[in-house]
């Protein structure tokens, strides 16, 4: 029987060195594309949604996308308070079993 050539033998690496950093499929297709072109169009496909214009699942959540690519997601607040603005106060009970 043939050895197939494909297969990865035990204890050996393919790529010691792995990934090249910051080198991903999104990354490359953004520098493809013009990005402020790309943000004019999403922007107005958002616009035409809001105004009831447009309907397009699909391309709305590409929208998004693209445009959270290109410009990064909004950073969002998160508040960890309790009702009355006071801190939250965590009480840990321990109980020795013996």
């Amino acid at each position: 029987m043939a050895e197939n050539s494909g297969q990865i033998k035990p204890g050996e690496v393919r790529n010691p060195t792995g990934r090249p950093k910051g080198s991903s499929y999104r990354r490359h297709f953004l520098d493809l594309i013009d990005r402020h072109e790309a943000i004019d169009k999403c922007t107005n496909y958002l616009l035409a949604v809001l105004e009831g214009k447009e309907k397009n699942k699909l391309k709305l959540d590409a929208a998004k996308y693209l445009l959270e690519q290109a410009m990064g997601k909004a950073p969002q607040s998160i508040s960890h308070t309790g009702e009355d603005e006071s801190p939250i106060v965590l009480k840990v009970l321990y109980v020795n079993s013996n």
